[in-house]
């Protein structure tokens, strides 16, 4: 439990930002809450940061896409979305990479 614990506020501290990212599914989870308390404080730009990051540990997750494409939408950003968010869900759910974009959108 400790160890767990300390993990964490290690995580929390180093913060979700910069380098190269290897899949980590805690690291991702930790990112996309962080980009959560963003939004509710209104900060979109940092939200979408912290999205972007939780993506980059994890490229499947579908909350993460979905929450950055909300507050891309806050911020009336409407070129940086690249694909439709009920795609993204669609791709999440199936469990192929958003990494590989070229292909095109009709993958």
């Amino acid at each position: 439990m400790a160890k767990a614990s300390a993990a964490v506020i290690l995580l929390l501290a180093v913060g979700c930002s910069g380098g190269q990212k290897k899949a980590d599914p805690e690291r991702a989870r930790v990112c996309y809450e962080e980009g959560l308390d963003e939004q509710e404080k209104g900060k979109h730009e940092d939200a979408v940061e912290c999205f972007t990051d939780a993506i980059g540990y994890n490229p499947t997750y579908a909350d993460a896409y979905a929450a950055r494409a909300w507050s891309w939408l806050q911020m009336r950003d409407m070129e940086k979305p690249p694909y439709p968010v009920r795609m993204l869900v669609d791709k999440a759910r199936s469990g192929r990479s958003f990494h590989d974009r070229g292909e095109g959108a009709a993958q």
